[in-house]
């Protein structure tokens, strides 16, 4: 395989006078399995561009091969500058999306969850014909290889791993939780993935071997690598596609301080649910009114590209764990069970909330002392949108997600609040704890979740010092916390609950795929951009509603299932 990486060599004269067959447009989750898989074929000629660096050629980082996700907190990963308004009324904050060959799956929490089945079917109820739980299901069996499972419903044969923590050996916080749950008729299951059902469940992580396996390791390995008809383009930022008679001519990017143009019979839009409609936009598809607003040629109106932005939101309510009732420093995972229930509110299916038990916080010792119940609508129905900056760098999107903007989220959420509160304050949880907090935007804590020696130092200080001193316990909890009044009206608690919920790092739904008929659709089943013959999306994009579960192994099934259509065709 011939690589062009890191802008360390100039890029050959082969690459830009060439015509691949297809080029795949980010090398995220999605986009490792599509170039994967069509490059399977040894005719088919696959460019591969991605906009971060690789770290995978060799071993990858310790940061990324750890259990415990603190990659994500590590700028070298992520869009430097990207920001993001979480509520309608709020200011922009940073957010944390990766620019990075193998994107979310590298800097991600590992929780390797499908989704209910009855998630696709509503995916195929809105348009998208053939991803019912029928018509997905043998993609995420295709690619799961279940360490613990060889029969029923699981796939045990592909590239990423799905373990999962006993419980027997859950720490004592999540012990002592799974006690009040099962007291409350929560039942206990074994796989949250092949039951429907409620109840407290291991959590599945995609990890083997004591470290995570990412997209890159599962799909672009050494032999992969080496095919000649696959080449990985990266650092490589794409900034709009050249369209002419209803097709994609060529994708121009600006690698080594140049603009180049690069030809393809077929380009696959794999840069995630932000970046994916960006590209849109700057090539002239989307909104025709926001585009000329913003000066740029309308080649297509699609209402639809940008909006419909989805994900999940979360509430972390944290407790400081007194000595001896802590999460073991060997357990790198932070968490390792997960609570599925019922908001039973009206117009809101059932199984739509998700409770994560967390044994720590962070990758540093005073994280370690932390845990939490970071309680999340799991079928959000709130709606965002992206659009390009009109007064700024078009580069990096306006990001607005509207969290809670929908009264069926915020309802849920203020009693996922309180239903948090009442398990930490339960007799059999409460005396493991000496403070319950909600963290709070605290400099305190953004300085200490960067990886470094120094952090580290600063951080296992802190601890020794707060259980030595409850005073100084007190008074630094009191620093990072979000104030409230837990015996306040529900109003006040409404409020207080819409400024401390904050978006998990799951957007979709910004190409959202449908029947081709449908003016605010932006791809058709195929994956195909509605009026372009050889233009096709294949990320966590297309989804037309969130599914109950993190997105990784949903957009990797996204990327097996139309790579496949693709090869078909």
């Amino acid at each position: 395989m011939r690589i062009v990486a890191d802008g360390a060599v100039p890029i050959p004269s082969s690459i830009v006078d060439k015509v691949f067959d297809t080029v795949v447009i980010g090398g995220g989750t999605a986009g490792c399995v599509v170039a994967s898989r069509l490059s399977e074929s040894p005719n088919h000629h696959v460019l591969l561009i991605e906009a971060g660096a690789d770290h995978s050629r060799a071993r990858e980082p310790e940061s990324v091969l750890d259990t415990f996700p603190r990659s994500y907190t590590d700028p070298q990963f992520t869009w430097p500058g990207l920001v993001a308004a979480q509520r309608e009324s709020g200011a922009a904050e940073p957010f944390i999306q990766a620019r990075v060959l193998g994107g979310g799956s590298m800097v991600m929490g590992m929780h390797a969850l499908r989704g209910l089945p009855a998630d696709f079917e509503e995916w195929q109820d809105a348009g998208a014909t053939g991803w019912g739980w029928d018509g997905v299901r043998p993609y995420f069996q295709k690619l799961e290889h279940d360490l613990e499972r060889d029969i029923g419903p699981y796939g045990t044969k592909g590239p990423i791993p799905i373990w999962r923590h006993s419980p027997k050996e859950w720490p004592p916080f999540a012990q002592a939780l799974a006690s009040v749950l099962a007291s409350g008729g929560f039942a206990r299951g074994e796989d949250v993935n092949s039951s429907s059902e409620d109840g407290l469940y291991p959590m599945p992580y995609n990890t083997h071997g004591g470290v995570r396996i990412t997209a890159p390791k599962a799909y672009l390995k050494e032999g992969v690598r080496r095919r000649q008809n696959l080449t990985i383009l990266t650092q490589a930022f794409v900034r709009k596609l050249l369209l002419s008679d209803r097709q994609a001519q060529a994708v121009l990017i600006d690698v080594q301080g140049r603009s180049v143009a690069i030809r393809a019979r077929q380009f696959v839009l794999s840069a995630g649910a932000i970046q994916s409609p960006a590209i849109l936009l700057r090539s002239g598809i989307g909104p025709a009114s926001h585009l000329r607003e913003c000066g740029i040629n309308v080649a297509a109106d699609r209402p639809g590209v940008g909006s419909n932005l989805l994900n999940h939101p979360m509430l972390r309510v944290a407790c400081r764990l007194k000595t001896g009732k802590r999460h073991p420093h060997a357990i790198r995972p932070h968490g390792n069970s997960v609570l599925r229930y019922s908001s039973q509110k009206d117009g809101c299916p059932a199984s739509d909330m998700l409770m994560f038990i967390l044994g720590k916080t962070s990758w540093h010792p005073l994280g370690e002392t932390i845990g939490a119940l970071g309680m999340s609508v799991y079928k959000s129905y709130s709606r965002g949108e992206i659009r390009l900056n009109q007064s700024a760098d078009q580069d990096l999107p306006k990001i607005s997600f509207r969290l809670l903007s929908d009264e069926r989220d915020l309802e849920r959420m203020t009693d996922a609040f309180g239903f948090a509160a009442a398990l930490l304050a339960h007799d059999t949880v409460s005396p493991m704890i000496s403070k319950v907090f909600v963290p709070g935007k605290s400099p305190l804590i953004s300085r200490l979740a960067l990886p470094g020696f120094r952090n580290h130092l600063l951080s296992y200080g802190l601890s020794k010092a707060m259980d030595i001193a409850p005073p100084l316990e007190r008074w630094l909890i009191r620093l990072v916390s979000a104030a409230y009044d837990a015996a306040a009206p529900k109003r006040e608690l409404r409020d207080f609950v819409r400024e401390a919920t904050v978006g998990m790092f799951h957007p979709c739904g910004t190409c959202r795929m449908g029947s081709t008929s449908d003016p605010d659709v932006v791809v058709g089943p195929d994956g195909g951009v509605v009026g372009f013959r050889n233009l096709i999306v294949a990320d966590a994009s297309i989804m037309p509603t969130i599914p109950r579960a993190n997105t990784f192994l949903s957009t990797l099934m996204i990327g097996e299932k139309i790579s496949d259509h693709i090869a078909c065709e």
